[in-house]
């Protein structure tokens, strides 16, 4: 696992709850305040090659 882009001291903390509430299959353990902010901006769509290489992945951890 990795983490790319902003780091900002502020908002940083609820991005890694996010992962840990993903990966632990828990759910809204603390609401993003930035959430509805976060929304609006551009860029998020996943691209097919994306999609592509999460498949990958989720197909060599399953089939072990």
């Amino acid at each position: 696992m990795t983490h790319e882009g902003g780091y900002s001291p502020v908002y940083v903390p609820y991005c890694g709850l996010a992962v840990l509430e993903e990966l632990s299959g828990a759910s809204d353990a603390l609401p993003d305040p930035f959430a509805d902010f976060i929304t609006n901006y551009g860029g998020q769509a996943l691209s097919n090659d994306q999609a592509a290489a999460i498949k990958r992945a989720k197909d060599a951890h399953f089939s072990s």
